[in-house]
This record gives C-alpha cells, structure tokens and sequence, in this order.
C-alpha cells in the first residue's frame, strides 16, 4: 500500500486559486442565476459561454462571457412585421 505524505495529500485537496480575468463555475452559475448543473449540461452540449479547465477547475473567461452574452442578444420583431415576412408584403 502506498502512503502519501500529509502535505502532498493536502496539496491535491486545496482548490486552484483565482486566475485574474476569470470566474469559477459556481459564481458564474450564481451570476447567471442558473443552477450549477443546468451551465454543465451546457458546457457538456458546448452551448455555454468559453471556458477554461485548470486542475480539473471550470474557470470562465469574464471577456469572452461578455462577448457570449452579446451574442445571445435577439432583436425584436413587431407582430405586424413578422406577418407581413411571412406573406411577403411590406408594410
């Protein structure tokens, strides 16, 4: 049986520090307001914002999710628009 030594096992344990620039998987899940499960099933689909892993850590990249959420902005569309589209007449 092999035996780690205390300090190498608490090294394993301890979390990854903060990387300037970036946020981890449970604070952006909180600022999004989603469940932390439900950004996973994203990351797993590759439909969320880009992200990094770093020590088996998800760390997201605050300039590319600003840019991921600007990219999810949809323009509205006036009803009477949209059924003129359809039709192909102008209004």
């Amino acid at each position: 049986m092999l035996l780690l030594d205390p300090e190498e096992t608490r090294m394993r344990k301890r979390k990854f520090g903060k990387i300037p620039g970036h946020t981890n998987e449970d604070d952006m899940a909180r600022q999004r307001g989603i469940e932390r499960s439900t950004q996973q099933k994203e990351r797993h689909l590759g439909k969320g914002p880009p992200y990094i892993v770093v020590n088996r850590q998800v760390h997201y990249n605050d300039a590319g999710y600003l840019e991921w959420l600007k990219s999810q902005l949809k323009t509205p569309v006036r009803s009477g628009e949209r059924a003129s589209r359809r039709s192909g007449q102008t209004v």
